[in-house]
């Protein structure tokens, strides 16, 4: 087995999205009046007839980077969440433009493991500055987590991390258009944006 020395995982960005949306949802809904999760894209959700159909709207928005959690069968007691520089420089230019932004990932190890229990880790990006790795145990021990963010002070961090908005998707467009078309673009990560309604 030539990739049991080496550190992997077993899901890709896609996947572990599915769980941290059903994770963080209910958290989000305990604060907001509705949180809803969008896949950006310039030419459907910034479309002019979206733009029009949500220019009354004020609300906040916040940008979910999912990563996935990696092992080794060597150390599979340590699990390694990697926050890569692009994301950081990305969620820096989010955080300029009034967005909240944080990483998320489901700490497993099997895709039988994502049934809806997993525990999710949440790292809030302003506090990131360079590439970084994670370290966790496993199984996951959430008293033994340092550097992540408290689910339960999570919509506290993002009023205080996000602007009031209005015109919200022209506003979406015309801040994200040039610097990666499709709110991610190509050969980058692409968040998941939760519009948020007070």
């Amino acid at each position: 087995m030539s990739w049991s020395k080496k550190r992997v995982s077993v899901i890709n960005e896609h996947t572990a999205a599915y769980t941290l949306i059903d994770r963080i949802l209910p958290l989000l809904k305990t604060r907001f009046a509705k949180a809803i999760p969008i896949n950006y894209w310039a030419t459907r959700e910034g479309s002019p007839l979206s733009q029009y159909m949500m220019e009354d709207c004020s609300l906040l928005v916040l940008a979910m980077f999912p990563r996935r959690p990696k092992f080794s069968l060597n150390t599979p007691e340590e699990i390694v969440v990697k926050i890569n520089e692009s994301v950081v420089e990305d969620a820096d230019f989010l955080k300029q433009n009034g967005i909240a932004v944080i990483a998320g990932a489901p700490i497993i190890q099997s895709l039988a493991e994502l049934d809806g229990t997993a525990p999710c880790v949440w790292y809030p990006l302003d506090q990131v500055t360079s590439e970084h790795y994670h370290v966790h145990r496993y199984p996951f021990d959430f008293n033994a987590v340092k550097g992540t963010l408290n689910e339960h002070k999570m919509s506290e961090y993002i009023q205080r991390n996000a602007l009031p908005m209005t015109l919200i998707i022209r506003q979406m467009r015309s801040k994200h258009s040039s610097r990666f078309p499709y709110f991610g673009g190509a050969n980058r990560y692409k968040p998941i944006y939760f519009l948020l309604f007070e």
